[in-house]
């Protein structure tokens, strides 16, 4: 996504990103276990912020299912100064819209699908297997300039690099991938888009309100 996006913009004016998929529906009186859409947002929120810190965010955290015990849809949109990042999910996409797309002065890319990799376990595919989550080439991204259109392949990827980098971490033969601060980081994002779906309002992206990095005391 970053890489066709810096092709594709001198000046990015606008970002979106989706994870928008069509549920079951709730049958009552069964009642589901808390499932919140917060997940959902945490990976885009994630990857938005790779961009640059956010001047404010507002946020509109919401049921959408008749019988969800929790929150299943979500609007959110980090402010820049010339720009929007707008991060959305919702359990009622029968149709779902692009998973990223990156508008700007040179062209825009546009990118639909899910990460495959969910779907190749539920197959019955792992990880130790070749191509094992390889994704379909209609679901590549296309990048689009005056010049015209072509497909940018997606580089493939693994769930198991994470936890693989985990274990390093702990055994300190590798830095970790996600640092402290990164984590906090989004977690700061999660509580002001709460926050702001509560207020129903803007709210600035104050680094001086984020969690601390400082322990906690001990506690026995």
């Amino acid at each position: 996504m970053f890489i066709a996006g810096r092709c594709a913009s001198e000046i990015v004016s606008g970002i979106s990103s989706g994870v928008s998929r069509q549920a079951k529906p709730i049958i009552m009186p069964w009642s589901p276990a808390p499932c919140s859409s917060r997940g959902s947002l945490s990976s885009p929120l994630r990857v938005s912020r790779e961009w640059s810190t956010p001047a404010a965010i507002s946020a509109d955290v919401r049921i959408e299912r008749e019988g969800a015990a929790t929150d299943d849809a979500f609007d959110v949109t980090l402010h820049y100064p010339r720009m929007r990042a707008l991060l959305r999910a919702s359990m009622l996409a029968a149709s779902p819209g692009p998973t990223f797309a990156v508008h700007g002065t040179r062209g825009s890319f546009v990118k639909y699908g899910l990460d495959p990799q969910e779907e190749a376990l539920k197959s019955g595919r792992t990880p130790d297997e070749p191509n094992w989550d390889a994704e379909p080439p209609d679901r590549h991204g296309k990048l689009t300039t005056p010049e015209g259109t072509r497909t940018i392949p997606s580089i493939p990827s693994s769930f198991t690099h994470y936890y693989e980098n985990v274990r390093d971490a702990i055994q300190g033969t590798a830095p970790p991938a996600v640092t402290t601060e990164q984590m906090l980081d989004v977690m700061h994002g999660l509580e002001l888009a709460l926050a702001s779906s509560r207020k129903r309002c803007v709210l600035p992206w104050a680094a001086s309100e984020r969690p601390s990095t400082a322990p906690g005391p001990n506690r026995h």
